[in-house]
């Protein structure tokens, strides 16, 4: 997704989402925050409320020039592919307390080999991963907290 378009103050209500996730959050663009979407969770289109009208005509312009995506309910699907980032994140985050993460060339997508931090420091296991499999080396999370 573009770092021009952002979310924060991400709430997820799992419990409330059935057809849809149910959640609320702030939409930034260009780090600026333009307004705020909402959805119940019960299959229906996100809501909007603008709070910056001239960025959010820039923000509008900037997700309606996408291609990649169909253009039936564009916006939403921008705001979905955001959340999904943000769970994400929020996932490996916790992955990463008590041990560190890596795929190298050939790891299915999603599947993630592990090092605990106990035995080694965080520095030392990016130097290590990074010299036993160079450039095979495609991801890694958890060294840097």
């Amino acid at each position: 997704m573009s770092g021009l378009v952002s979310l924060k103050n991400v709430k997820i209500v799992a419990s409330l989402s059935e057809e849809t996730t149910c959640f609320t959050a702030s939409i930034y663009f260009k780090g600026k925050r333009i307004g705020d979407v909402s959805n119940r969770g019960t299959g229906g289109c996100h809501n909007y409320g603008v709070s910056n009208k001239p960025l959010w005509a820039e923000f509008k312009a900037h997700v309606d020039g996408l291609e990649d995506m169909d253009s039936f309910e564009r916006m939403d699907m921008v705001i979905y592919q955001l959340l999904d980032e943000f769970e994400h994140k929020k996932e490996l985050k916790r992955m990463t307390r008590n041990q560190v993460i890596f795929r190298v060339q050939g790891d299915e997508e999603g599947y993630y080999r592990t090092l605990s931090i106990k035995a080694h420091s965080r520095e030392r296991i990016r130097s290590h991963l990074q010299n036993k499999y160079g450039a095979d080396l495609i991801e890694i999370h958890g060294v840097d907290a």
